[in-house]
């Protein structure tokens, strides 16, 4: 077994947070488009800043761990993690399409464009995620 690069985990979670930030900022933004696109109540709870603010950056934070298991464990952490991460965006979509039932007040027009823009805004923070700390791995490995 080849010997394994050392990652410190606080230099991980901070590109994670940048990451976060920059999925914040684009997941504003198309909400934004999509509210007023859309014709999506102001009150719709997804597209309000805090669960946007939230969503991005625990789902941001939330990656650096499997990716630190990952680099310790296996012998191809990367493919390993752009696997990983792949599997976990496509099951984070049972959230969205589950407003489709939903009675809730809250979620008051969701229909399926609304629940597509959901969905992409989770690509959003997965793709920033993946991509920043992929590539602070390569630079770390090289």
């Amino acid at each position: 077994m080849t010997p394994k690069t050392a990652f410190k985990p606080g230099r991980l979670f901070q590109v994670s947070l940048v990451a976060g930030a920059i999925a914040t900022l684009v997941n504003l933004l198309v909400a934004t488009v999509a509210r007023s696109s859309l014709k999506v109540p102001k009150t719709f709870a997804p597209f309000t800043l805090a669960p946007l603010l939230l969503g991005s950056i625990v789902g941001a934070l939330g990656s650096v761990s499997p990716l630190l298991l990952l680099l310790r464990f296996t012998r191809k952490p990367l493919y390993n993690f752009w696997t990983l991460s792949a599997i976990l965006l496509i099951a984070s979509f049972r959230l969205p399409l589950r407003l489709l039932s939903s009675k809730s007040p809250r979620f008051a027009g969701a229909n399926t464009p609304v629940v597509l823009v959901l969905m992409l805004m989770h690509s959003i923070v997965a793709i920033a995620s993946v991509d920043l700390l992929t590539r602070q791995v390569n630079r770390k490995q090289s």
